[in-house]
């Protein structure tokens, strides 16, 4: 035989516990937008983009990427990484233009000769600075007890 299982109902009503949805709320902030739609983060990659194109030229970049220049100049202040790809993309710059200098050296360009002389091999007199020197007649005197003005 079965022993009733049925509640008895001049017990307590037990309450039942629901396990508590847990909502994590978080705040997403709305990224402010240019005029386009851009974020900050895509205008600095574009611009980016097109600097390394320019040839670091930064106002035909800022052009291109249609920004102020006080705006590249403000993110390169305020975001080491970008200052960072900035210095990279302009020392990229100079390595093409020394290897169009050595190109030209090699076809046997004269003035691209004497340049780079000059710039590289100043340690060995390829300059041309001018040495003056003048000499002053006049005794200067100097008491070490006046009090400086």
């Amino acid at each position: 035989m079965q022993k009733n299982v049925l509640p008895n109902l001049h017990d307590e009503p037990q309450e039942k516990t629901m396990p508590k949805k847990t909502t994590k709320k978080t705040s997403r902030k709305k990224e402010r937008t240019d005029a386009k739609g851009r974020t900050v983060g895509q205008i600095k990659k574009e611009l980016l983009d097109v600097l390394r194109k320019s040839m670091g030229i930064v106002v035909h970049a800022c052009r291109k990427a249609g920004i102020s220049r006080s705006t590249f100049y403000k993110y390169r202040e305020d975001d080491p990484e970008f200052a960072a790809e900035v210095n990279s993309i302009n020392e990229e710059a100079v390595d093409f233009v020394e290897s169009e200098l050595l190109k030209n050296i090699a076809k046997g360009d004269t003035t691209a000769q004497i340049f780079f002389l000059k710039t590289k091999g100043r340690h060995r007199g390829w300059t041309e600075r001018v040495d003056m020197t003048h000499e002053i007649k006049q005794k200067i005197a100097f008491d070490p007890d006046d009090e400086a003005p």
